[in-house]
């Protein structure tokens, strides 16, 4: 495995702890391949960036976000719109209780934050590239969510709304303004106003371009999904949340292995509430496969599920 490592080129390495980390719980070997990517030093200086870029993400993936800022740092050093962000997208994310001060302190950077020159390969940001049509605009995508997650709902707003009013590129499947329903949406859930969010998510286009950027990340809105299943579980409609769940799959190309755990978590609950035991454990396991090594601040809830998968386990097996 070593002399493998050594030698393989740079996707390969990047293949292997990409499946690694959406196909199986083994995000301890995933990081290895990532490793190997990110610190070669026969790779380029922009190789290595986004090598350390996979490993944030994967080290979110795992709970782990003090280790994940150490990744983004690195990168940082060396591209630093390779890394920015990718980094604000991350701490946006609803599942992640990010302290305040720190979601305001990229809040505040991120103000200053030039977005790369079109064409630059600067784009491979969020684990891959970024379409052309959001380009000039992810820095008002990623406000927005910040805006939201910090409950400051006019900021919020007005990132939407300048998402919604650019017309170049031209943007042939309203992924702009998806992104804008996303923003509006988790604004509304962080003010409690689950019903509100899911209107405004039921109207996502949810269509995907149909030329070389086809394999990017966003067109499949992997936020504004998981925002919907979260909703739809909080209203108790458990049987569509599962749907959308469901849709996080490993067969996926780019950064959705960062939902997994909390998606695992969540179909467990659902799971154990329909009384269905052994898909629940099963479920809860692979959660704690993931962030058993998480950061302090996570391991309450980890430690919980251990205990629930305790006590489902003891439990008599049904008729």
């Amino acid at each position: 495995m070593t002399r493998e490592l050594e030698t393989a080129d740079d996707f390969t390495l990047w293949l292997a702890g990409y499946s690694l980390a959406s196909a199986t719980d083994s995000l301890r070997a995933a990081r290895r391949f990532l490793e190997r990517l990110a610190g070669a030093a026969d790779r380029s200086e922009g190789g290595r960036a986004r090598g350390q870029v996979h490993l944030a993400h994967l080290e979110v993936g795992r709970g782990r976000c003090r280790t994940a800022r150490l990744e983004f740092d690195r990168a940082g050093v060396m591209k630093p719109a390779v890394a920015f962000a990718s980094r604000a997208w991350l701490a946006a994310l609803p599942f992640l209780a990010r302290p305040e001060a720190e979601l305001a302190a990229l809040l505040d950077s991120l103000r200053d934050w030039q977005p790369p020159a079109p064409g630059s390969n600067a784009w491979r940001v969020f684990g891959a590239r970024i379409p052309g049509e959001l380009r000039p605009w992810v820095k008002e995508y990623v406000l927005g969510l910040l805006s939201a997650r910090l409950g400051e709902v006019e900021s919020a707003e007005r990132h939407a709304h300048e998402l919604e009013r650019a017309v170049a590129p031209p943007d042939s499947v309203g992924l702009r303004s998806d992104l804008a329903r996303e923003i509006r949406a988790l604004t509304a859930l962080e003010a409690g106003r689950p019903g509100e969010a899911l209107a405004l998510l039921e109207g996502s286009s949810m269509a995907i371009a149909k030329n070389n950027d086809v394999f990017t990340p966003l067109y499949r809105r992997p936020l504004g999904r998981f925002l919907r299943a979260e909703i739809l579980q909080q209203l108790g409609h458990d049987e569509e949340a599962l749907d959308w769940y469901d849709t996080f799959d490993w067969l996926v190309w780019g950064i959705e292995y960062v939902f997994l755990a909390p998606v695992y978590l969540r179909q467990a609950e659902i799971h154990e509430r329909r009384e269905e035991r052994e898909r629940a454990i099963e479920l809860y396991r692979r959660f704690v496969a993931r962030w058993q090594d998480a950061d302090a601040e996570y391991q309450p809830l980890v430690d919980d599920v251990k205990s629930r998968i305790a006590r489902l386990a003891a439990e008599p097996a049904g008729d």
